[in-house]
């Protein structure tokens, strides 16, 4: 049977697919089945200006680097949907921090989130693409629910990997299945 060790989650904006990837993360550390140390990839935080409104994104990896990944105030060449991104956090945060993991022994790899934005960087999408395609050990990522784009279709339809719909009715049934499957791959490590 061929190892399907790439879970994404996928589903509306705050439907909880962040949330689950958290638990299910500090369930494995909690039981000592893996350390923190061992554990790679970022996690996406939204900043909000003092009225409520998105003002951009940062990154925090696992490795305790942190950077603003997109922002309505600093210009770059880089756009997104109103935001400056900064291309940098993608081709060099980011990407190093993918490349610690496959120096690692017992690594999981946690991704929150991959989305459009992450075009911007052909560095990024080549290494995240391989990274999902050829690695071996557990990976665990937050996807973007977009229908019809080439490359999130391309990572959602990986033969290693297992794609979860996450929504208000299901959420407490996806988390179980993740935290049950996340917990079988790393006890494979």
């Amino acid at each position: 049977m061929y190892r399907k060790n790439v879970i994404l989650l996928t589903g509306l904006p705050g439907s909880g697919k962040s949330t689950i990837v958290k638990n299910a993360v500090e369930m494995l550390v909690t039981e000592g089945a893996i350390k923190k140390c061992d554990i790679f990839g970022y996690k996406t935080i939204r900043l909000f200006d003092d009225a409520g409104r998105l003002e951009g994104f940062e990154i925090v990896t696992y490795g305790g680097e942190k950077c603003t990944l997109a922002t309505v105030n600093n210009k770059t060449a880089d756009k997104y949907m109103g935001l400056f991104v900064n291309r940098d956090a993608f081709d060099h945060i980011i990407v190093n921090e993918f490349e610690r993991a496959k120096r690692a022994v017992h690594p999981l790899i946690c991704i929150d989130e991959i989305g459009l934005m992450e075009k911007i960087s052909p560095r990024y999408t080549a290494c995240v693409v391989d990274l999902l395609q050829n690695y071996i050990h557990p990976i665990v990522a937050v996807i973007k629910l977009i229908e019809k784009d080439d490359f999130l279709d391309r990572i959602k339809g990986l033969d290693n990997a297992v794609l979860y719909a996450v929504d208000e009715s299901a959420r407490a049934c996806v988390e179980k299945e993740v935290c049950e499957r996340l917990c079988a791959l790393v006890k494979t490590l």
